[in-house]
């Protein structure tokens, strides 16, 4: 069964991982319960109203069940992740 995981990372980047993820690995991140908790958080921490946030939020979404990872924009656009470690790329992960 594929995970879903809504995270906060040092940068202060929110997204969505759906994949398998080693948490423990992840560094300085946040792990929220729903994507609901998730999106508060990232608008009290930006400082925004919550409707800035919703919608706004990107995935990255393991294929296949390999170390294969596409990161999904909010517009739906879907482009393949280059890395050795998916959890350290999203623990440094800025746009």
């Amino acid at each position: 069964m594929t995970e879903k995981h809504f995270i906060l990372n040092k940068n202060a980047h929110y997204f969505v991982v759906i994949g398998n993820i080693k948490k423990q690995d992840l560094e300085n991140c946040d792990f929220f319960n729903s994507l609901p908790k998730l999106l508060l958080a990232a608008a009290e921490i930006s400082e925004v109203a919550l409707e800035e946030v919703e919608g706004n939020f990107y995935s990255f979404v393991q294929i296949s069940n390999k170390n294969d990872w596409h990161i999904v924009e909010p517009r739906g656009v879907r482009l393949p992740v280059i890395t050795e470690s998916i959890e350290r790329y999203l623990s440094d992960w800025t746009l």
